[in-house]
């Protein structure tokens, strides 16, 4: 038993591992009343604990039905439209910061492809993404950008990013990539 509790301290303070505090004391729809109430968008709670710090969100304009990602109405939709523009947002639940990245699903080669697309997002999309970094500004989260989430955090050691960890590893989600 010790060495078992003693484990999940090191793991705790020493890999911030944090899963298991935060999938039994963490609403994870914690957030889903605030983005019901702004107009014109859809969402699909990714949130999930298990090395992630974070609330998670593929946000979308709303197309007339609610789609999910890996479901099969998400994947005729993109089919049928050729492509779905939304936003992965990311809220850090151990600091008051949230993270955006701009996506476009597109339809290739009877293949469904995803990529980052920062330069490239719709207008309709760049304008949800105000509103919502606008709420969340509200609540005292700060938006930050791509330069400042690649930045490495030298003296941090992950669970599964053990050396060199991001900042986006650390306040957001943790990952051997």
């Amino acid at each position: 038993m010790k060495d078992e509790v003693l484990s999940t301290i090191e793991g705790i303070y020493k890999n911030g591992d944090l899963g298991y505090i935060l999938s039994k004391y963490i609403d994870r729809d914690y957030w889903n009343h605030d983005l019901y109430r702004i107009e014109g968008l859809e969402f699909d709670n990714l949130t999930d604990f298990n090395y992630a710090k974070c609330f998670s969100y593929f946000i979308y304009q709303s197309v007339g039905t609610k789609l999910t990602i890996g479901d099969r109405d998400l994947d005729n939709y993109v089919k049928t439209n050729l492509e779905l523009h939304g936003m992965l947002f990311y809220i850090s639940l151990v600091a008051p910061y949230v993270s955006v990245q701009y996506v476009r699903y597109f339809y290739d080669n009877g293949d469904i492809n995803l990529e980052e697309n920062e330069t490239n997002a719709k207008k309709e999309t760049q304008q949800l993404g105000v509103k919502i970094l606008g709420l969340l500004n509200e609540k005292g989260i700060t938006h930050l950008t791509k330069d400042i989430l690649e930045i490495v955090v030298p003296s941090v050691s992950l669970e599964l990013k053990e050396k060199n960890p991001t900042i986006f590893h650390c306040l957001f989600e943790d990952s051997y990539l």
